[in-house]
C-alpha cells in the first residue's frame, strides 16, 4: 500500500491552516463590514427620516421625471399634462427646498452614501476572496480523499485530513504488532525447542551421577530430584569443612597452652628477680602479687595528699596577692574618682565606692525611665505619623478620583462641581421665569418658538427692552422719592381738604407705581426669555464646521465620543466632548492621543468648509498618528480618502504598517519611497 509521505502531509496540514486562516480573516472582515454597512444605512435612513433629505439619486430621480413630463406637456400643451407636470415640477421644487434648507444634512448624508458605496465594494471583495479560499480548502480536501481513496478505495467522502493522520497512525500500530506476534511466536518454538534438548541433558545428567530418576518426568520433576541431590551433596560437604575446621581449632589451643605456660614460669623467675633487687624482698621472702599491690595502693594515696597540701598553700598566698591587688585596685578607683582613701581599711573604701555604684544606678534608673517617656514619645509621633500617611492616602484617592496631582486642583474641582450645580439652579430659576413670563409651560415648546423666533429680531427687541427698561427703573426711583415726599407733606397737614387732595394724588402715584412695576417685570421677564432664546438659538443653530467636526471625532473615536459641544466662560466657549455613555469632559482634561483625534477632526471640518467657498488648497499631515492604533488610524484614513474627493491629501510618516492599512482602505492611494539622505526614510502618501 502506497501512503503519502511525512514531508506531502505536512504540506497538506501547511496549505489548510493558511487557507483556514484566509476564511477566518475574511469572515472577521465580511462581519466587521456588514456591521459598517448596516450602520451606515441606518445612519442614512436616520438623517433621511428626521430631516426628509433626499440624496442626489433620488433628486437626478425627480429632475428626470420633471423633465420627461415638461417634454410631454411640450408636445401636448393640454390640461392633463400641465396638471402631471404641476406635481412632478412641485414635487421638484419641495425637494430642492428640502436640500436647499438642510445643506448640512445634505452633506451629511451623501458623505454617508459615499461610505456606504466604499463598505459595499470592499465586502462584495471581501465575499470573493472568501469563496476563493473556500474553493482552495476544498481542493486541498479533495487530494486528501483522492490519496486516502488510492489506499483504501471504500473510505468515506467526509475523511478530513486528522482523521486520514489517525488512520495512518493506526496502521502503523498494526503492522509493528503483527511483527512483534511473528517475533512472539518465533521465539515460542525456540524455547519448546530449548526446554525438550534441557530436560534430555537434565537426565542424561542424573543417569551419569546415579541419581535415581524416572525418565518419563517431566522437566519439573526432574529438576527436583536433582535439586534434592545438590542439596545433600552440599550439606555432605559443609559437615566435612566443619570437622577439619575443629581439628585445626585443637590444635591451635593445645599449642597456646604450652606457650602460656612457659611465660609464667618466665614471669615468676623475672618477678623474684625484682623482688630481690629492691626492699620489697629485703627479708628474704618474696611477697605476693597481691601484698604488693595492696602497698602501692597505700603509696598512691600518699601523693593526693602531698598535692592537697602543696594545692593550699598555693591558695593562701594567691589570697593574700589578691588582697594586695584588691587594695591596690580600690586605690587606683578611688583617685580616678577623686576619693580620699581612709585610714583604717579597704573595707570602708569599699563600702563608699559602693554607696557611689547605687547612686550610679540611681541615676542610671532615672536614665532608663527618661528613654521610656522618650520612647512614649517616639510612640506618640508614629501614631502621628500613621495619621499623616492616612491623609496623604485620603489626598490620593482624592486626586485620582479628579485626575489631578494636588490638593488645590481637588479644590478647584470641587467648586468646579459647586459652579455646576450653581448652573443647574441658575437654569432651574430661568426656566421658572420663562414659564412665569409666559403662557407656555412645556420647554420644548419654548424651544419650538425660539427656533420659529427671529434672531436679529430678538436681539433688536432685547436691546430696546434694556433700554426701556433703565428708563422705567429710573422712573420707578424717581416715583418712589416722589411717594416719600407726598408721605412726609401729608404727615405734615392739618385735617382740611388738602388732606383728600394729597390722598387722591397718593392713589394716582401708586397706581402709577404698580403699572409702572408691572411694565418693569415684564421687561425684565422679556429681558431673561431674551437671553434663554439666545442662548437655545446658538445651541440649536451650530455652524456646520461644528457639526462636521463633531462626525469626524465619533469616526476617528470609533464611538467613544458622539460628538462635540461647547461651553460659555465668562466673554468666550470652550469645547468639551461629549462620550458614548453621555459623560462630559474638557478637551485640555482628555488624553494626548484623544487630543491630537480632536485636533484632527477639527482639521478635517475646516478642510471641507473651505473647499466648499474657495478653490481647495492641498491637505498635509506630517506623521500625526503616532498615538493612534490600528483602529483609528483606519478611521482617520477613511476621512482624508473623503477629502480626496474634494481636493489633494499628502500624508508624511515613515511607519510601513501605515502605508498598509492606507492602502486597505483607499485602494487609490499613491505610495512614494522617497530617497534616504533626503528625508530620514520618511514615506508619504
Amino acid at each position: 500500500m502506497r501512503v503519502p509521505a511525512p514531508s506531502e502531509l505536512e504540506s497538506w496540514k501547511s496549505a489548510l491552516s493558511k487557507a483556514e486562516a484566509e476564511i477566518d480573516r475574511h469572515s472577521d472582515d465580511s462581519g466587521r463590514l456588514t456591521s459598517e454597512q448596516r450602520r451606515l444605512r441606518a445612519e442614512l435612513d436616520a438623517v433621511k427620516n428626521s430631516t426628509g433629505v433626499v440624496d442626489d439619486h433620488e433628486a437626478a430621480t425627480l429632475r428626470s421625471a420633471r423633465e420627461a413630463a415638461w417634454a410631454k406637456h411640450r408636445e401636448a400643451l393640454d390640461q392633463s399634462t400641465a396638471a402631471a407636470f404641476e406635481i412632478e415640477l412641485r414635487k421638484d421644487d419641495l425637494i430642492t427646498s428640502a436640500r436647499l434648507g438642510h445643506m448640512g444634512d445634505l452633506a451629511k448624508l451623501n458623505q454617508t452614501c459615499q461610505r456606504l458605496a466604499v463598505a459595499e465594494a470592499e465586502l462584495e471583495r471581501s465575499a470573493e476572496l472568501l469563496n476563493a479560499a473556500k474553493s482552495k480548502r476544498e481542493v486541498i480536501r479533495a487530494n486528501i480523499l483522492e490519496s486516502a481513496r488510492k489506499m483504501a478505495p471504500a473510505v468515506s467522502g467526509e475523511i478530513t485530513l486528522g482523521g486520514l493522520e489517525a488512520w495512518l497512525r493506526r496502521r502503523e500500530m498494526a503492522l509493528a504488532t503483527a511483527a512483534l506476534l511473528r517475533q512472539a511466536e518465533g521465539d515460542l518454538r525456540q524455547a519448546e525447542a530449548d526446554g525438550s534438548a534441557a530436560q534430555n541433558r537434565l537426565s542424561a545428567a542424573l543417569s551419569a551421577a546415579a541419581v535415581p530418576h524416572d525418565h518419563s518426568d517431566s522437566c519439573e520433576a526432574l529438576l527436583a530430584t536433582a535439586q534434592s541431590a545438590v542439596d545433600l551433596e552440599v550439606e555432605h560437604k559443609n559437615l566435612r569443612e566443619q570437622l577439619e575446621r575443629c581439628e585445626r581449632e585443637e590444635a591451635s589451643r593445645r599449642s597456646a597452652l604450652e606457650t602460656a605456660s612457659a611465660d609464667e614460669a618466665r614471669w615468676d623467675a623475672s618477678w623474684a628477680q625484682v623482688c630481690r633487687s629492691c626492699w620489697l624482698g629485703a627479708g628474704g621472702t618474696i611477697p605476693s602479687l597481691m601484698t604488693v599491690k595492696e602497698v602501692m595502693d597505700r603509696l598512691a594515696e600518699l601523693g593526693p595528699a602531698a598535692q592537697r597540701q602543696a594545692g593550699l598553700a598555693d591558695r593562701i598566698a594567691k589570697m593574700e596577692d589578691d588582697q594586695a591587688a584588691f587594695s591596690r585596685e580600690l586605690a587606683v578607683m578611688a583617685a580616678e574618682l577623686g576619693l580620699e582613701r581612709p585610714a583604717e581599711s579597704a573595707l570602708s573604701l569599699w563600702a563608699l565606692m559602693s554607696a557611689r555604684v547605687e547612686e550610679a544606678r540611681s541615676k542610671k534608673a532615672e536614665k532608663e525611665s527618661m528613654q521610656l517617656a522618650l520612647k512614649d514619645q517616639s510612640l506618640k509621633s508614629r501614631d502621628l505619623e500613621a495619621e499623616i500617611e492616612i491623609c496623604e492616602r485620603r489626598k490620593s484617592e482624592m486626586t485620582q478620583l479628579f485626575g489631578v496631582t494636588s490638593l488645590q486642583e481637588v479644590e478647584k474641582k470641587l467648586r468646579m462641581i459647586e459652579q455646576r450645580i450653581d448652573l443647574r439652579r441658575r437654569c432651574h430659576i430661568i426656566e421658572r421665569e420663562i414659564r412665569e413670563a409666559l403662557p407656555i409651560q412645556d420647554m420644548a415648546d419654548v424651544e419650538q418658538m425660539l427656533d420659529a423666533a427671529d434672531r436679529h429680531a430678538l436681539e433688536a427687541e432685547q436691546v430696546e427692552l434694556r433700554a426701556r427698561f433703565e428708563d422705567q427703573d429710573r422712573r420707578v426711583r424717581e416715583l418712589f422719592t416722589a411717594y416719600s415726599k407726598a408721605s412726609d407733606e401729608v404727615d405734615a397737614v392739618d385735617g382740611d381738604n388738602a388732606v383728600a387732595a394729597l390722598e387722591e394724588q397718593r392713589r394716582t402715584v401708586l397706581l402709577e407705581i404698580e403699572d409702572k412695576a408691572f411694565s418693569y417685570f415684564r421687561l425684565r421677564a422679556g429681558i431673561v426669555a431674551a437671553e434663554q432664546a439666545l442662548r437655545l438659538y446658538r445651541d440649536k443653530h451650530r455652524s456646520s464646521m461644528m457639526l462636521r467636526a463633531s462626525a469626524a471625532f465619533q469616526v476617528i473615536s470609533r464611538g467613544a465620543y458622539r460628538g462635540l459641544a461647547t461651553q460659555p466662560d465668562k466673554d468666550t466657549e470652550v469645547l468639551i466632548g461629549i462620550g458614548a455613555d453621555g459623560s462630559s469632559k474638557l478637551a485640555q482634561e482628555m488624553s494626548k492621543g484623544t487630543r491630537f483625534q480632536l485636533y484632527l477632526a477639527l482639521r478635517v471640518a475646516g478642510y471641507h468648509e473651505f473647499a466648499q467657498s474657495r478653490t481647495s488648497v492641498p491637505f498635509i499631515a506630517d506623521d500625526i498618528m503616532e498615538t493612534f492604533d490600528d483602529f483609528r488610524a483606519e478611521e482617520a484614513f477613511r476621512l482624508f480618502a473623503d477629502m480626496a474627493k474634494v481636493g489633494q491629501v499628502i500624508y508624511l510618516t515613515h511607519h510601513q504598517h501605515l502605508c498598509d492599512i492606507a492602502r486597505r482602505v483607499c485602494p487609490n492611494a499613491r505610495i512614494h519611497e522617497l530617497a534616504a539622505p533626503l528625508v530620514q526614510e520618511r514615506r508619504a502618501a
